[in-house]
């Protein structure tokens, strides 16, 4: 999804963020990033797909000059964004498999009540079929 570069500067920007706080400004922020003239494209597309995609940081107010860690982003920054991501798709096939496995325990549950039916008609027809033959019995047990 992203390149290992990508990944080191999501985390770069996280912990920048991270380290004021959770709170800094944008001049604060770009000089947490010594790299960022090497990188401008990459870091401005990983501070917006942390805000739109994650959202992992937020503008505070209106003028766009307030950076915020939000809540998510705390989590990110904590054991950093590609973990995150695996983690995520961890729950997510996690998720799948619990969800075949209910299906199936329905497909389990309705083959069981059809047989318990099939049954008791079955023994219902042998029983008017036979002329209750355990219940013959028993009567002349008891008699």
């Amino acid at each position: 999804m992203f390149t290992e570069k990508q990944y080191e500067i999501a985390d770069k920007i996280l912990a920048t963020v991270k380290q004021n706080a959770g709170r800094c400004n944008i001049d604060q922020f770009y000089n947490g990033l010594p790299d960022y003239d090497n990188h401008t494209m990459d870091y401005e597309y990983m501070k917006e797909t942390l805000m739109k995609r994650y959202h992992a940081i937020e503008y505070m107010g209106k003028d766009e000059y307030w950076l915020i860690l939000t809540n998510e982003g705390e989590s990110i920054a904590t054991i950093g964004l590609k973990k995150h991501l695996q983690k995520s798709a961890d729950k997510e096939e996690l998720e799948d498999k619990k969800l075949k496995l209910d299906v199936a325990n329905g497909w389990v549950s309705l083959f069981k009540f059809a047989w318990w039916v099939l049954a008791a008609i079955t023994g219902a027809v042998v029983d008017s079929l036979a002329g209750n033959p355990i219940g013959n019995l028993i009567r002349r047990l008891i008699e």
